[in-house]
């Protein structure tokens, strides 16, 4: 009778291990679903380390885990969470695109362009063209820059920032006329004007530098931030287009040190000033 209890009493605490470790392995993406990164972390690790999942299952977390990582912006680790679920399951392209994102962050442009291609080759649903076009940006490929953003535009053409950086590598390539009729076509079409419409009229020569950063002196001290260091990007580059070299390189400095580090203008301004021997 004892052995027949202490049975039942294994089996019962056995039963509610599973169940403990199905529940963490539900809210493990459930909580990284619902942005509640710190809960995320903790129910993934308690998943991963409960040695019963499936490689898939056991990938999902990682991916998941790395995701909430990577939202708290330690992209270190969720770099190394990626990696694990991608060992797991190479052809995991949610876990590319995501490890994509965060070597964007790292400035690692060349390690997210592969992931994106890779993601792209397991299901050309991950296209991520729009993606692309910025990295072949940073990377200084203009040419293949332009041609990937002429791509997206194609299914959308109302996206101002990849016509306003279209803009930019068509006129690096050399094209400057001609990219400015582009901006011009492209940008008659949208159904709003506001910000950064400034940026556009003052690449288009309608008002001048001075006037587009009156424009950007906006009441919200957070707008005000963002937009002046866009405005400081795309002075910048203008000057750049010039061959005002040393004249661009304060703004473009302004523009790294001042956007968030998520903005296209902070990874454009600092790979200009690599490029121009300034890192």
């Amino acid at each position: 009778m004892l052995r027949l209890i202490l049975l039942l009493i294994s089996l019962v605490t056995f039963g509610d291990t599973l169940q403990a470790q199905a529940q963490d392995t539900a809210q493990c993406a459930a909580t990284a679903e619902a942005n509640e990164f710190d809960l995320a972390i903790d129910h993934c690790t308690s998943a991963i380390q409960s040695g019963q999942l499936s490689d898939q299952e056991l990938a999902n977390a990682f991916s998941n885990r790395g995701f909430a990582h990577h939202s708290k912006r330690d992209y270190d680790a969720a770099i190394r969470d990626y990696d694990r679920a991608l060992t797991l399951q190479p052809k995991y392209a949610d876990a590319l695109v995501r490890r994509a994102r965060a070597y964007q962050e790292k400035r690692h442009y060349e390690g997210a362009l592969a992931d994106y291609e890779a993601a792209t080759q397991i299901d050309p649903k991950f296209a991520f063209e729009r993606s692309k076009g910025f990295l072949f940006f940073y990377l200084g490929r203009m040419t293949q820059s332009a041609e990937t953003f002429e791509n997206y535009m194609k299914a959308n053409p109302d996206d101002t920032w990849v016509i306003l950086f279209r803009y930019l590598v068509e006129a690096k390539i050399g094209n400057a006329l001609a990219a400015a009729r582009d901006l011009e076509v492209d940008t008659a079409k949208l159904k709003e004007r506001r910000w950064p419409s400034p940026i556009i009229d003052f690449h288009l020569g309608r008002i001048d530098e001075k006037a587009m950063f009156a424009l950007a002196n906006d009441p919200d001290p957070k707008m005000k931030s963002e937009k002046i260091c866009a405005a400081n990007f795309h002075a910048g580059e203008a000057r750049l287009l010039r061959a005002h070299v040393t004249a661009a390189i304060p703004l473009l400095r302004a523009a790294e040190k001042d956007c968030p580090s998520h903005f296209y203008e902070s990874h454009g301004a600092s790979t200009e000033l690599k490029r121009l021997g300034q890192k």
